[in-house]
């Protein structure tokens, strides 16, 4: 009969080959350490790349990126990402990797077949920590909101990643719906007003235009720099993104607006469930 077990006062016995053994007490075992504990505590980028790939597959990471990149800001990176799964569960796997990109400092570009998004670094920026990973223009004071820093740049890309995922809903709920709401969601799309009933709600709850509203949130919410966006980018691009990372870094100091627009985006994608 083996595979029973006695107890005697704390310690458990387990039979092993007509032998009790005496085990650690289930409740003092040592817990199997988080993804992020392990990422932490690496040592080497070929630790990292098996955890990533682990994480992501060899598809979603490229090494590259890796390889170019300052390692602890790279491991920075991976559990900043982490960590927001873990704070908006709806989005737990909808980031499907990290990659590589050429130009500004990060961005959150959706998968080819548009079933999540990747996060790109400039490697560049990425090789060692400078200036431009705290603020993208440190001369320019309210830019962004306060206390940028590496994490809170990846926050403001997971916003972006926040808004695909609601598009992508929004589009799916209107397939469902009827060949007029497919029609008006694409209306929508083109003009960049998909998200226009979210920012509508944060206006609401903050009794302000969108001007006022956007320019409490940080210079780039209220003006988003043109050259980077597709024209059909929604004018709160960039609004809901700065939000989440003044959120992110400031907590409960965020700026009112701010907290507003991260709560009516969270609200809205909450809505589509996991």
């Amino acid at each position: 009969m083996g595979g029973g077990r006695t107890v005697e006062g704390a310690a458990i016995y387990r039979r092993v080959n007509g032998q009790y053994v005496r085990q650690v007490p289930y409740k003092n075992q040592p817990k199997e350490k988080s993804f992020r504990d392990k990422v932490k505590e690496a040592k080497t980028k070929n630790e990292i790349w098996a955890l990533v790939t682990g994480k992501y597959g060899t598809k979603g990471v490229m090494r590259s990126t890796l390889m170019k990149s300052d390692l602890e800001l790279y491991k920075r990176v991976v559990t900043t990402l982490d960590e927001l799964e873990e704070q908006y569960p709806f989005m737990k796997g909808f980031v499907k990797g990290i990659r590589s990109r050429v130009t500004a400092v990060a961005s959150m570009d959706l998968t080819d077949d548009s079933d999540g998004a990747y996060l790109k670094l400039n490697t560049s920026v990425w090789a060692a920590d400078n200036a431009r990973l705290h603020s993208m223009d440190p001369n320019e004071r309210g830019y962004h909101p306060p206390h940028t820093s590496p994490e809170s740049i990846i926050a403001h890309e997971f916003g972006h990643a926040i808004q695909h995922y609601i598009t992508i809903r929004k589009k799916a709920e209107a397939e469902r719906t009827g060949i007029m709401a497919e029609y008006e969601f694409w209306q929508k799309l083109q003009a960049g007003t998909v998200l226009d009933d979210v920012e509508n709600k944060a206006l609401r709850s903050l009794d302000m235009d969108a001007n006022t509203a956007r320019g409490g949130i940080s210079g780039y919410a209220q003006s988003p720099d043109d050259k980077y966006h597709d024209t059909n980018t929604s004018p709160q691009y960039e609004s809901f993104s700065e939000a989440l990372a003044d959120v992110y870094a400031n907590g409960n100091n965020a700026s009112r607006e701010s907290k507003a627009y991260v709560q009516a985006l969270i609200a809205e994608a909450e809505r589509y469930g996991g």
